[in-house]
């Protein structure tokens, strides 16, 4: 036997609780950046979120509606194999490009090529952004067929701002999920408030 009695329960728990809680203020400082980035990038996601769902909510009445004949008309792809294809074209009169980001599909990429030359008479209705040069598509027709439809733009900035709105608020749930970011942030947030 030592002969030095032990130490009871509660005064090692409490022990344990001291080293943790100083092993959090010690790695209070990197936690705070962390914090910072996260953050930025919590608010980057939401504006995106936020700004999709604005974009779904708009009335076609709001629209701007553009009837001419394509001066211009090109489906590319930038030189990377994980861009977007985009419809760019130009109507006659019109002297900035109108786009429409068709995503991945090499088949609606060949589809829009085949159904879209130069000459043709179409219809848009388009919003223009705040960006002088930038304008946002809801609707394409082409004599009377729609090629893109207002539903369909409509549906995808509101799946588009769900993802974004999931994956913004997706990085609090885990940290405040983990016991230790926790532990870390009660300090922080104490001196905070005090």
């Amino acid at each position: 036997m030592n002969g030095q009695p032990a130490k009871p329960a509660y005064q090692q728990r409490q022990q344990e609780r001291r080293q943790r809680l100083a092993a959090a203020q010690k790695a209070q400082p990197k936690v705070g950046q962390a914090l910072i980035w996260i953050l930025v990038l919590v608010v980057g996601m939401l504006a995106g979120a936020g700004l999709l769902w604005y974009r779904s909510a708009r009335p076609m009445a709001d629209l701007t509606r553009l009837d001419g004949v394509l001066e211009q008309v090109a489906v590319q792809r930038a030189s990377s194999r994980t861009e977007p294809y985009t419809l760019r074209f130009t109507l006659a009169g019109q002297p900035e490009p109108l786009e429409v980001y068709l995503g991945q599909s090499e088949e609606l990429a060949a589809d829009y090529r085949r159904l879209l030359h130069v000459g043709d008479s179409v219809r848009v209705y388009y919003n223009r952004e705040s960006a002088p040069d930038r304008a946002q598509v809801y609707q394409l027709e082409k004599q009377g067929q729609v090629l893109l439809s207002y539903d369909h733009t409509r549906t995808e900035n509101q799946v588009g701002a769900v993802a974004f709105g999931l994956l913004g608020l997706l990085p609090i749930a885990l940290l405040l999920a983990n016991r230790h970011v926790r532990t870390a942030l009660k300090p922080y947030f104490r001196r905070r408030t005090a």
